[in-house]
């Protein structure tokens, strides 16, 4: 079979605008590091986009229960499931000691956000990081005189009435 630049520019055209997202939650690992009085979530910043699907992994090694206060990123998501948490609101979850939250997933609006973990026994808040989740722009086909089926219509029917006339001579 042999396929003619008529045939392939449109298969190309749309396999390029298919969505960049990956099947299946896409999964992201983080810990509880720093001491009881300062405790932080690594990395220090995350990266999401609006439509994907995640898991996120905090592992919990410290003996401590440690507060995940994610802000208003909690109302800018859907959650799918979460397991590991003996507490969990709006705006924050509790990891307690030795334990892994398993947090899945996706964000419904683009926007920068803050969190930070807390000791939920001592009451110390470590350092805010950043939550980044971003809008992703598909890209528009480029349309050619070969790539569009109207030209591509248009050339066909000029072609056709050519050879109905060249049939009458």
């Amino acid at each position: 079979m042999r396929l003619n630049m008529k045939t392939l520019v449109p298969i190309i055209l749309s396999l390029s605008i298919q969505p960049a997202f990956a099947i299946g939650p896409i999964l992201i690992d983080a810990a509880v590091v720093g001491s009881a009085q300062s405790p932080m979530i690594e990395p220090q910043q995350f990266q999401f986009d609006v439509g994907q699907e995640y898991l996120l992994v905090i592992d919990n090694d410290s003996a401590d229960s440690i507060a995940f206060n994610i802000g208003n990123f909690g109302q800018k998501v859907s959650t799918i499931s979460v397991y590991g948490t003996s507490s969990m609101t709006q705006d924050a979850m509790v990891i307690n000691g030795n334990t892994k939250l398993q947090w899945q997933f996706t964000p419904k609006e683009a926007g920068e956000f803050t969190y930070y973990a807390s000791n939920t026994s001592l009451n110390k808040r470590g350092s805010d990081g950043k939550i980044v989740v971003k809008q992703l722009e598909v890209a528009k086909p480029i349309v050619t005189a070969e790539s569009d089926p109207q030209t591509t219509i248009k050339e066909d029917i000029n072609i056709a009435k050519k050879k109905k006339r060249h049939l009458r001579d």
